[in-house]
């Protein structure tokens, strides 16, 4: 299974096509670049232009992908309501200092 990925960061820079695509690589940027993570063979696969790249997967710090409705998440959690019920007594701001110190 192939998953198309938006946004990859690699440990070393990738130079492909004669290009320093430095380690953070944003498809959204590059119109002309395609990447696909394949869960079977473990690989990222980068095309830019007419060039190939294949990577293990080991080679990127984190992945993005496209699409998440492959994973099944269901609807996102909600956060609980935090409730403070702790009295509390109002704060007196101090308007002078203690005797003996000079302001």
């Amino acid at each position: 299974m192939r998953i198309e990925l938006t946004f990859v960061e690699l440990f070393s820079p990738l130079f492909l096509g004669k290009k320093n695509h430095q380690q953070k690589i944003d498809t959204t940027m590059k119109p002309d670049m395609k990447m696909w993570y394949d869960r079977k063979e473990k690989e990222i696969i980068i095309q830019y232009q007419e060039h190939v790249a294949i990577l293990p997967w080991t080679a990127a710090n984190s992945m993005t992908p496209k699409d998440i409705s492959f994973l099944d998440l269901g609807p996102a959690p909600k956060k609980p309501e935090i409730v403070h019920d702790i009295p509390r007594k109002p704060i007196k701001a101090q308007v002078s200092a203690p005797d003996g110190i000079k302001i």
